[in-house]
């Protein structure tokens, strides 16, 4: 199929000049803004639909759509999702009829749609007879319709869509809407070709690649194998060197021992001879080695036996010096010293007892208790009078102190009440701040003392941040009256501050540091020029709607005025359920100069054309979830109460805490009479106490009196020292005749000690004597 040559087909045209599948009639009946049965005849040729704003392009476009199957949640038109909002409004039903251009000898196929609004359903008739959607898109697609093709069917919602087409998108939906039926399967089928030669290429660059690889691998194992073969060829060679040089070694080896085995018998037969030239020297060094370990054996003995008698020298000295009688004579001394102590304090006792014997003779003076005890009653009911005030004034002062403690706890709970409100308008800032940093950083600016003076009168803050919505299940109906721009808009009291604010922040750096982009609003404030409300209160009511949507806001007047001499929130009836009384009221406004109103999730704008007749045109939109005002609303009412209930607070808190310098002042003189007081009566318990303590004295005296008397005959009743002193000197004498005993026998060791020394050198004599011939032989 790919190689024959593609030829552009003509399109066939009827005898009527009608291409195959061309619209030739359109009647629509209750469809969008046609009421009764209107009827449409297109051309064969280009087809143009010209008419003024709301006048029914859109329409008939919608109708096409609607008419040839297309389903609305498939936002071909990018307007309604629910089919029965197609429907003109008021009315329970309707339906489009759509004559198309059949194939040659066919009857024209009129595809009929009827719309039910209480079921929300429709049925299809083709050529009179009701048959499933199935078939309807069957012949649609027979007839390659393509209302799903941007490039054959656009309608002036889906500009934006279409512009944002690539062009390989472009590309194909025009080969949809312009080529041959089969250009769009060929195309699939090049690019898919196209892809596979891609693959097929890549495949094969990669083989390619892994070719040279395996090459450069291949010619490096080239390599590797001669350098392989250098090296086995190397090992061989090192291996017959292996055998080679032992063989010749063991040679050489075995001429240099026959060499010197010769010299070796000749050294041996001149040895001999030699030695037995030497004999008799030989038998002489013999017998002087002899004589040597005789002497040594004999000087080790007697050595011996010195060192014994040497050992007991010194045990028996040592017995000498430890019979000694110095510890006696020691003993003897302290004995004698003892007893002149004992004498000594004797006499002190005797001296201390007299001197205690003439103080319990005199009585001591002191104080008459009669007048302490008197003193120190009158110092308790005085103190008694004083803890009396201290309990009355410590009642007040607990009085004073729950007092404060209550206003501080109720200023803090109003506190924290206020900075709850703050903080719902802190997280609504900081949600602006992310979608519009300029308008964020104006509100801050102007929220400055320094900056409020610059304005002659008060600068309204947008409604996304100073308007509130008490009730939330009005929220989503109230933000469809007001843009997200609208809702930024800053709102100036006079033309002076409109002008100031617009030159600050828009057209200089002055205010933000850099230039930003903001909305500011002015309009001279005069309500009575205002429309009125189309519908009146028992209207409202009546009609099944709950208010108008500035009675479900909460706003600052100046914005206030903005909402209704701007956004006519003033005239926007709001109900929250769809169940209202749509036609009456679109008659009701339509009588007027037009509105809005909001039942459920739908906002009907109603407004009549500038051209013709100027008939009523009514549109629906849904309206969706709010997300710039669904915040916990700031009744300004409660913010009023609670800041005035924290400015009475604190005004009774500084009345409260000018009253501490007096309580302090009345603690200060209380505490001092009390401090007196105390001091007084300690002074009379320390002369109570030193009183007594003056009578416990003088009675202790003759307690000491009894208890150094008995010391005294405890000193007085000790034996003397005399029989001590006779034994030791006993002792003393025994100990003299051990001792000289002693030194008998050291004298008798010493000098068997000497004898021995005597013999012992004699003997090392000899012995050095004959070693000195053993050494002159040996030079020899």
């Amino acid at each position: 199929m790919l190689g024959e040559t593609l030829r552009p087909k003509a399109l066939i045209r009827g005898d009527d000049g009608y291409v195959v599948g061309s619209i030739l009639r359109v009647k629509l009946y209750n469809f969008l803004t046609y009421e009764g049965p209107v009827e449409f005849f297109p051309g064969p040729y280009l087809n143009l639909i010209l008419g003024p704003n709301g006048t029914g392009k859109s329409s008939i476009a919608c109708a096409i759509a609607i008419g040839l199957g297309w389903p609305p949640k498939a936002r071909i038109l990018g307007r309604a999702d629910n089919l029965n909002q197609f429907v003109k409004t008021g009315a329970d039903n309707g339906w489009t009829e759509i004559e198309l251009k059949g194939r040659l000898r066919e009857r024209n196929p009129i595809i009929r749609r009827e719309i039910n609004v209480k079921n929300r359903a429709s049925n299809w008739l083709l050529n009179g007879k009701q048959v499933p959607m199935k078939d309807i898109n069957a012949k649609v697609k027979s007839l390659n319709i393509q209302i799903e093709n941007l490039c054959s069917f656009m309608p002036q919602d889906k500009v934006s869509e279409f512009a944002k087409m690539t062009p390989q998108q472009l590309l194909i939906q025009t080969q949809r809407a312009a080529g041959d039926e089969h250009l769009t399967e060929w195309h699939t089928e090049l690019i898919e070709l196209g892809a596979e030669l891609a693959k097929h290429l890549t495949e094969m660059e990669g083989e390619a690649t892994q070719l040279k690889r395996l090459e450069d691998k291949n010619r490096e194992l080239e390599r590797e194998v001669a350098r392989w073969r250098e090296k086995q060829l190397i090992e061989q060679e090192v291996a017959l060197w292996e055998i080679i040089v032992p063989v010749v070694e063991y040679t050489d080896l075995k001429n240099q021992y026959l060499i010197h085995k010769e010299k070796v018998g000749e050294a041996a037969r001149k040895f001999q001879e030699l030695q037995d030239r030497n004999d008799p020297m030989n038998e002489l060094q013999e017998r002087i080695a002899a004589k040597v370990k005789e002497l040594e054996s004999q000087r080790k003995r007697e050595t011996d036996r010195s060192t014994k008698k040497f050992n007991d020298l010194q045990r028996k000295q040592a017995e000498c010096e430890d019979t000694t009688s110095e510890s006696l004579f020691t003993e003897l001394g302290e004995l004698k010293k003892e007893e002149k102590e004992r004498k000594a304090k004797i006499v002190r006792l005797k001296k201390h007892i007299a001197d205690l014997e003439e103080k319990v003779a005199k009585p001591p003076e002191v104080e008459n208790l009669e007048d302490i005890e008197e003193e120190a009653t009158k110092l308790r009911d005085e103190q008694r009078t004083l803890r009396d005030e201290q309990d009355i004034f410590m009642q007040k002062i607990n009085e004073h102190v729950e007092v404060t403690g209550r206003l501080k706890a109720g200023l803090a709970h109003h506190e924290r009440e206020l900075a709850d409100l703050d903080n719902v308008a802190k997280r609504r800032l900081d949600a602006l701040r992310r979608v519009d940093a300029d308008c964020a950083a104006t509100i801050e600016w102007l929220r400055k003392p320094e900056n409020r003076h610059r304005f002659k009168m008060e600068v309204t803050e947008p409604a996304i941040v100073s308007l509130d919505v008490p009730d939330l299940r009005y929220v989503d109906q109230v933000e469809a009256c007001i843009s997200f721009q609208q809702a930024k808009t800053f709102v100036c009291a006079c033309e002076e501050d409109y002008k100031l604010l617009g030159r600050l922040v828009n057209d200089t750096d002055e205010a933000l540091g850099r230039r930003g982009r903001i909305t500011v609003w002015f309009r001279p404030k005069d309500e009575s020029r205002l429309n009125g409300p189309s519908l009146s209160e028992e209207q409202l009511r009546e009609f099944g709607f709950d208010g108008y949507a500035t009675d479900f806001v909460n706003a600052p007047e100046g914005l206030m005025w903005y909402l209704k001499k701007e956004l006519n929130m003033h005239r926007t009836a709001v109900a929250r359920t769809p169940n209202v009384r749509v036609k009456e009221t679109i008659d009701k406004i339509s009588a007027g100069p037009g509105g809005n109103f909001i039942a459920g999730n739908l906002l009907y704008r109603v407004s009549r054309s500038a051209y013709g007749k100027n008939l009523a045109q009514t549109s629906t939109s849904n309206i969706g979830s709010a997300r710039n005002f669904k915040f916990d609303a700031v009744d300004p009412a409660t913010k009023q109460n609670i800041e005035a209930q924290i400015a009475s607070k604190t005004e009774e808190l500084q009345r409260q805490e000018a009253g501490n310098e007096q309580i302090t002042r009345e603690q200060k003189a209380l505490g001092e009479k009390v401090a007196a007081c105390n001091k007084r009566q300690d002074e009379v318990k320390r002369r109570k106490d030193r009183r007594k303590k003056i009578l416990q004295e003088h009675e202790g005296l003759k307690l000491k009196i009894t208890m150094e008397e008995q010391r005294l005959k405890t000193e007085e009743d000790r034996p003397g020292i005399e029989t001590k002193v006779a034994k030791i000197k006993k002792q003393i004498a025994d100990v003299g005749e051990k001792r000289g005993k002693l030194v008998m026998q050291v004298t008798s060791l010493a000098q068997e000690l000497l004898h021995m020394q005597q013999a012992a050198t004699l003997t090392n004599l000899k012995l050095a004597q004959v070693k000195s011939n053993q050494v002159a032989l040996e030079r020899l």
